[in-house]
């Protein structure tokens, strides 16, 4: 980034004057000078003012923030002005899509974060949104979602931690998916280095498909919601009458070519995928119930592949509020 930065700047610095040295010329980015913008970066998302110069103020009410110790306001704006990850010259669409300009750095968070951190034997394949409110032909429109505008990532997490394993950018509707579809693609590039090591892999309905069976041939278990109105979901499964007459805590299931098929009536009733667990485990819930006129908490048999799944899959959701914790400096 160092090199990239600084061959960016020489050939723009005439274009960007006030970036310059006295002589009109640029002086070179070290990688000392490089971390410490990075971390003045996450300083200012934790230590938020209306403006940037203003971490530079000698008002004795800024008196307190340590920007100006660190490096001159000049030398970090220009740092924000030039800044290249990667060397434009050499960047290929072709290859890397609507991500060229910064594949190299998505491919080197994944790299150090494999290299860095062993999930647990629990991890979860999941969306997250991520806020922009810049004008970009990858922006995402997601309607049921908190952040409904955004950039659109697909997440490998770790239940336990939160801990982000993997994830790739989605850049739009245009893109191919293989034959297999967009999902298989998504679980298979996340996990690919994860396969055939005994991991079990929690997933929503939007993932789970047939896939379950490449997944077993890779000595990897997994499980999640499904609809029953996939093709590949059993047909014995299918008729809505169990479902009207069903009470809370009923359950039917059906086991075939290793996977698990399974229905649980709640308040409506719930549809599970599993290659990771049995039909005839159950623990005990407790819902609200009205008896009589008077709201009573009932107990019901809930099947423990669904208590495993609802921990399983908070692995995004765990990372996602440590994200929230710190601000974006800059919305892109």
């Amino acid at each position: 980034m160092c090199e990239n930065t600084n061959k960016y700047a020489w050939a723009h610095i005439l274009e960007k004057p006030t970036y310059s040295e006295r002589d009109g010329s640029w002086k070179n980015l070290s990688p000392d000078e490089m971390m410490k913008f990075i971390g003045l970066l996450i300083y200012m998302g934790i230590v938020q003012l209306p403006r940037l110069h203003l971490y530079w103020s000698t008002a004795e009410l800024f008196s307190g923030l340590i920007p100006r110790g660190v490096m001159p306001r000049k030398r970090f704006f220009s740092f924000l002005g030039m800044l290249s990850v990667t060397d434009h010259e050499a960047t290929n669409p072709a290859t890397d899509g609507k991500l060229h300009r910064i594949a190299f750095l998505l491919r080197h968070i994944n790299d150090v974060s494999a290299l860095y951190f062993q999930p647990d034997r629990y991890i979860s394949v999941d969306e997250r949104m991520v806020k922009s409110k810049g004008r970009s032909e990858i922006r995402q429109y997601l309607r049921d979602k908190i952040v409904k505008w955004g950039y659109k990532l697909w997440v490998l997490a770790d239940s336990n931690s939160g801990y982000t394993v993997q994830f790739s950018v989605y850049t739009g509707k245009r893109e191919t998916p293989s034959v297999n579809g967009l999902a298989f693609d998504v679980v298979t590039s996340l996990c690919e280095m994860y396969f055939d090591q005994g991991y079990t892999l929690f997933m929503d309905n939007f993932y789970t498909s047939t896939s379950f069976l490449h997944l077993l041939e890779r000595k990897t278990l997994a499980c999640g919601t499904t609809r029953k109105d996939r093709r590949t979901f059993p047909a014995e499964l299918k008729d809505s009458t169990w479902e009207k007459k069903a009470k809370r805590g009923d359950v039917r299931w059906l086991r075939h070519q290793g996977v698990l098929y399974l229905q649980w009536k709640d308040r409506r009733a719930v549809h599970m995928m599993s290659t990771a667990h049995t039909a005839n485990s159950h623990v005990t819930a407790t819902r609200k119930l009205k008896v009589a006129g008077q709201w009573k908490k009932i107990p019901i048999r809930k099947p423990r592949l669904l208590e495993e799944y609802n921990a399983g899959m908070l692995g995004v959701d765990r990372s996602d509020q440590l994200i929230a914790s710190y601000n974006v400096l800059m919305k892109c």
